[in-house]
């Protein structure tokens, strides 16, 4: 069922990105019983100190592109919907948001919302999948008709939900994507640059908007 949103104020992204992987598996599973240890030593690593080629500086020139229109994707968004809280009618369009789920293997299930602009058109998804030892959010963004922006946050924890107090941990890692006609890069924001993802390292449950309308199942009320 619609929901037009009377409360919350859109938070801007604040987490940096924890760059590209090439051994990640798809539909990682979220239920681990391990957390990493010393992520700054990982993260030291993975930086290069050798010299950009002419192909880096092609790369680079593209990520900040792209870079450039997810901000602008983000800006306008946050007016849409601080316009919609706000009920400001006098600026631009406001959000109304579906609630609902996608088949997604999960051992807690997902929650699913999908936000539409006042012309029908489908803005953003955000899907929200639950387990014993964390959660993962997948975030869609539509920059236009060929183009999504993606990023998966992942947060784990050191015990599971049902066993955990005060001396419980979590650790979070982002991970961000843009999809281009069905092409999948990473955004690697340590070098800023693009690093296509192959079939085998994809770990975006949907590829693009078509995909996500059509798994998307609305929780009427």
């Amino acid at each position: 069922m619609k929901k037009r949103i009377l409360v919350g104020i859109l938070v801007c992204m604040v987490l940096l990105s924890n760059g590209c992987s090439t051994k990640k598996k798809a539909n990682e599973n979220i239920n681990t019983n391990t957390i990493e240890e010393n992520p700054e030593e990982r993260d030291k690593e993975s930086i290069s100190a050798e010299p950009i080629d002419e192909h880096d500086k092609t790369e680079s020139m593209e990520y900040s592109i792209i870079r450039e229109k997810i901000n602008l994707c983000l800006e306008e968004f946050s007016k849409m919907y601080e316009n919609a809280v706000t009920g400001n009618t006098e600026g631009e369009s406001s959000i109304e948001i579906h609630t609902g789920e996608m088949d997604i293997p999960s051992t807690e299930g997902n929650e699913v919302n999908q936000y539409i602009d006042e012309k029908g058109e489908i803005l953003r998804y955000s899907i929200m999948v639950f387990g014993e030892m964390g959660n993962v959010t997948y975030e869609y963004h539509k920059l236009d008709d060929n183009t999504t922006y993606a990023t998966i946050l992942k947060v784990m924890y050191s015990a599971p939900i049902y066993m955990q107090d005060e001396n419980t941990v979590s650790k979070e890692t982002l991970e961000e994507y843009i999809v281009v006609d069905n092409k999948i890069c990473c955004l690697d924001s340590k070098k800023e640059i693009l690093v296509e993802v192959s079939e085998e390292e994809d770990s975006l449950p949907f590829a693009n908007f078509e995909e996500l309308n059509a798994g998307f199942i609305e929780i009427k009320e």
